[in-house]
């Protein structure tokens, strides 16, 4: 609705609702932050120190407008992004949500329903 160029790339067929998803879960990660975890070692992250046993919370939405990965513009809605399905919305590896599958039908079905 805020977007409604976007919403006529998808009803010209130059995007996909698949694309939708992902630059939405990109941009607006549903879960700002992740669980809390500790560092099992010593941690050179980017040049800091994280300690051994020092809390990590891993912030979702602030890796999905990260402008050293998806550009200067970042903070920009684009479903044609190249980057769009770089997201970690559902987290990753052993911690990945089990539930994403679902959830992907869901808004697959969802979205061509609310806007078409």
């Amino acid at each position: 609705l805020t977007h409604p160029d976007q919403l006529a790339l998808v009803r010209a067929g130059h995007a996909s609702w698949d694309d939708v998803l992902d630059e939405t879960l990109r941009a607006e990660a549903p879960g700002a932050h992740s669980v809390l975890r500790y560092a099992v070692e010593d941690i050179d992250a980017d040049g800091i120190l994280i300690p051994q046993g020092d809390a990590i919370l891993i912030a979702f939405a602030g890796a999905g407008r990260d402008p050293a990965h998806h550009g200067p513009d970042a903070a920009a809605f684009d479903i044609t992004r190249p980057t769009r399905r770089d997201h970690v919305a559902f987290g990753h590896g052993v911690h990945y949500c089990l539930g994403a599958s679902l959830a992907r039908l869901e808004a697959t079905i969802a979205l061509p329903a609310l806007f078409t």
